[in-house]
């Protein structure tokens, strides 16, 4: 793996961390993230950091890591950052207590994989 690509995935992650850290603040409650625009704009911006940092791997990177779904990712990057407006809070919700979590974990593990088949040492 290469270093650059090591730091995208540390990012990413730490913008998935922010996402979670910011709705344990609110008790991870609908109610609340329905009602605060903050809150909701606070984890927009990090879900369109996701799909920007996405963007910067190499397509070799992103083929040989097909458990996570590349397009979907930049799609909602994509959609969350030019329809804002249309967003659906519910499947926004959706996105933020499952599909990010479970984006975290999966990214978390190609970093372990990498980093263990390179012997800690990084390109």
């Amino acid at each position: 793996m290469k270093s650059s690509e090591k730091v995208i995935l540390e990012k990413m992650i730490g913008y998935c961390d922010d996402i979670v850290s910011f709705l344990k603040k609110f008790n991870d409650s609908y109610e609340i993230y329905r009602s605060e625009k903050m809150l909701q704009y606070a984890c927009n911006t990090c879900i369109i950091q996701i799909g920007e940092l996405s963007a910067r791997l190499s397509d070799d990177f992103k083929e040989s890591h097909k458990e996570i779904p590349w397009r979907i990712v930049k799609a909602t990057r994509n959609f969350y950052a030019h329809d804002y407006e249309r967003v659906d809070l519910a499947v926004m919700w959706q996105t933020l207590t499952n599909d990010i979590p479970e984006l975290r974990k999966k990214l978390l593990k190609i970093l372990q994989s990498m980093q263990k088949e390179s012997g800690g040492d990084w390109v």
